[in-house]
């Protein structure tokens, strides 16, 4: 099947090779509107190279073309990037590219897409990271990363680049303001201090003052959100030949708009907890408000510290890059998720990490180019204490505490040999190493204060368990390309990829779940057509894992206990398309398609709730008559009565030949850009598009996303001088209604949702100096 799937693949791109050797002339246009591809370079094998010439499925947008399709944060990044899927999560954001994707965002578990930014691993990605104005670009890399980059990953990267301090003095600043009396300011201000040393400070203030919606029990605005980021960079030339760039930066931020604070999932119910007299909870009426006593939210404070050292032999570059990463999010949650005083939960969150990597690349124009490198990562991420109390407790609660410490070793090695001008071959191979360990205990606690925000006394110290174990894996690349010409180039590879496994830590449990392993395959074109007006790139992919790494979330005596767990196999296959059109010189389209069959081939234990009113007669191993949960060959248990409302316990349930978690099966995006000179200033119009047809929630392929379309735009106008500009923008103008983030707990709170973005609009002031 695989090879019948790849042999069409592979024949398509090749007739699109040949199409695009036979035309490559066929439309002349003036030089003026050439697609300048000289200006777009990536670091995606660790050195600069031309996008056209890199063997790796990449989407790239620069500052202007983020400015152009309003997007603002990583959520929206999907947006001019098909075939990735960005949802919220609580203190962290969850990536899925290509059908791979990790939706457990719980301290300890990194991603099996991760996050750079400016070569350095964030093992947990902050919703306001791309709040930043400095941005240089993004790059977003489809397939495993299992031989170059840092930290070992099995479906992909986004990174982000960002600006480096200039010797030239400039200033950039912005004002604006937006509905739901948002208010925003930015600058970025870069000089150089003496021929050696230049600075750069990057300030970003956000303050949404109106929610999307309101708490129907308080009465308040809900779905707000603050943030504060702050960036700097130092850049020392010290010689001719050695160059060091240090940055530090500053984000806090609060928010209630990614924690799981909504209501039930469409067609569901939520309901009070055992004991107390049952009363189902529907969904609202508004799609932005809830229905919870307790108040919700979600503090963070983060900072971090890189060094990165560059030093240039006259046959290498050495390069050394340190960094330290420092986050605590504390979060406020209702866990009845129900008007009702009955259980309330505070957790919080520490992580800390230190990574050292060293690179030595070759340097000329030999046939021979090569990277060799070393990576170190010692994280730690903790739970001082994840509080629940209430009523349920007597008044009292109990405390889960636990942490896991990562120490990870790891070389790699990739060489790229031309054995002609126009034929290349690439191999690479790495070997990791990770230790982890692990603890946890759950202590009696009792709040001192009647507060919504107690502080909490330990009534009962409970016994650690303690746990450690190690993961060693072997992964490797080889890829083979040939330019059919300067502007059209044939690429395949097969490559492999390995995320560690980890320890559940909510509770902690002694059994850590197994690696997840990739073998992908893929071949691609990347073209330039008519007189390189369009870019054109296509790829086809086969994706092999096993071990993937699911979550699921159990609500049980008021307690909320949240675990991951392994499917035993799954399979992604598909391909991309994405461009850009020069239709004119003032009038340019970038559009992108991905379709992606992604299923899980062997998962027989995979976890499952239902809402209770959904259960289905059967009879048990005694003969007796039972409900049952759809699929499940063990009787339903604990809240089954349909008047109590929510969903009966976790059932394991056969969820092989399922659709793999947040993956959807096509998703595009469509964008026009055009420019209108006006006397001596000039107008841009810009408008995106994307669709997504949907996706479902859990392995369980009960609760589904419906497809919806997102349609951005904006105007902008430079006066005269391009000093000042005015720009105005929208997002969501259709006002579609979709979420950001669901779970689906085992008892009464049910399936629970928290809304995308509504539509939002405004208008922004611009400065240059």
């Amino acid at each position: 099947m695989k090879s019948q799937y790849f042999a069409g693949t592979s024949r398509v791109v090749v007739a699109l090779a040949c199409l695009s050797f036979a035309h490559g002339e066929a439309l002349a246009a003036p030089a003026e509107a050439e697609i300048s591809d000289a200006d777009i370079i990536v670091t995606a094998q660790r050195r600069q190279e031309r996008l056209q010439d890199v063997p790796i499925a990449i989407t790239v947008a620069d500052s202007a073309a983020l400015e152009r399709a309003s997007i603002e944060n990583i959520s929206d990044v999907p947006q001019i990037a098909p075939g990735l899927v960005v949802t919220a999560g609580v203190g962290a954001m969850n990536l899925f590219l290509r059908g791979v994707g990790n939706p457990s965002n719980i301290a300890g578990n990194e991603a099996s897409v991760s996050a750079y930014v400016d070569g350095v691993y964030y093992t947990r990605l902050s919703p306001a990271l791309f709040d930043l104005n400095n941005v240089e670009r993004i790059e977003v890399l489809k397939g495993p990363q299992g031989t170059l980059f840092g930290r070992n990953s099995t479906g992909g990267l986004v990174h982000v680049i960002t600006k480096k301090p200039s010797f030239d003095s400039s200033v950039e600043m912005q004002l604006g303001y937006g509905n739901y009396d948002t208010v925003s300011a930015s600058s970025y201000m870069t000089g150089g201090l003496s021929e050696s040393v230049a600075v750069a400070l990057s300030v970003n203030y956000r303050d949404q003052n109106k929610g999307w919606g309101e708490n129907v029990v308080t009465g308040e605005d809900v779905r707000l959100s603050r943030s504060l980021l702050l960036r700097g960079n130092i850049l020392m030339n010290l010689g001719p030949a050695t160059e060091v760039l240090l940055t530090g930066d500053y984000i806090d931020s609060t928010a209630d708009q990614a924690t799981i604070a909504g209501q039930p999932y469409r067609g569901t119910t939520s309901g009070t907890p055992l004991g107390l007299p049952p009363v189902k909870y529907k969904e609202l009426s508004n799609f932005y408000d809830y229905n919870q006593n307790y108040p919700v939210g979600e503090d963070s404070k983060i900072h971090g510290l890189s060094a990165k050292v560059t030093h240039e032999f006259p046959w290498a570059s050495l390069v050394s890059i340190s960094a330290y990463r420092h986050s605590e999010v504390a979060v406020s949650s209702d866990v009845d998720m129900s008007p009702i005083a009955y259980s309330n939960a505070i957790q919080l969150n520490k992580n800390e990490s230190f990574s050292q990597e060293l690179q030595l690349l070759s340097s000329g124009n030999d046939p021979l180019s090569w990277v060799l490198g070393l990576y170190y990562l010692n994280s730690k991420e903790a739970y001082p204490a994840n509080y629940v109390w209430g009523a349920q407790f007597g008044g009292n609660g109990i405390a889960f505490v636990s942490q896991q410490t990562v120490n990870s070793y790891a070389g790699y090695a990739q060489a790229t040999y031309d054995f002609t001008p126009a034929t290349s071959f690439t191999a690479g191979i790495r070997y990791t190493h990770d230790n982890i360990s692990g603890s946890g205990r759950t202590d009696g606690v009792a709040p001192t204060s009647a507060a919504a925000h107690p502080d909490f006394d330990i009534t009962a110290t409970g016994a650690t368990t303690s746990a450690s174990t190690s993961f060693k894996k072997l992964t490797w690349r080889l890829g083979l390309d040939h330019k059919l010409s300067d502007d059209v180039m044939l690429y395949g590879t097969v490559s492999t990829g390995f995320k560690a496994g980890l320890y559940n830590l909510l509770p902690f449990t002694p059994t850590a779940l197994k690696p997840e392993t990739m073998t992908a395959y893929e071949v691609g074109l990347k073209s330039m057509l008519f007189d390189r007006r369009l870019r054109l790139n296509i790829s086809g992919f086969w994706y092999d894992q096993s071990n993937v790494q699911v979550q699921q979330a159990i609500a049980t005596g008021g307690v909320i206990t949240v675990f991951s767990t392994n499917a035993a196999k799954a399979r992604s296959r598909g391909f991309d398309i994405e461009g850009e059109w020069r239709v004119t010189p003032d009038l340019t389209a970038n559009f992108g398609l991905s379709y992606v069959d992604a299923e899980y081939l062997d998962f027989p234990g995979a976890p499952s709730t239902v809402n209770n009113d959904r259960l289905v007669p059967g009879i048990d191993s005694l003969g007796n008559p039972a409900m049952f949960v759809p699929g499940c060959t063990v009787p339903a248990a604990g809240n089954v009565n349909p008047a109590n409302g929510g969903n009966v316990n976790t059932c394991p349930v056969d969820a092989s030949g399922n659709r793999v978690v947040r993956s959807p099966e096509v998703t595009a995006s469509f964008g026009l850009n055009y420019h209108v000179p006006v006397g001596e200033g000039g107008l841009d119009i810009s408008g995106n598009v994307a669709y997504n047809d949907g996706f479902y929630w859990l392995a369980d392929n009960q609760l589904r996303q419906d497809a919806y379309t997102l349609l951005s735009a904006s105007v902008k106008y430079t006066f005269p001088g391009e000093r000042f500009s005015i720009r105005v923008w929208g997002r969501n103008l259709g006002g579609e209604k979709y979420y950001a983030t669901m779970s689906q707990f085992a008892g009464p709170s049910g399936s629970i949702t928290a809304p995308a973005a509504p539509r939002t609009y405004g208008i922004q002031l611009s400065a240059k100096f």
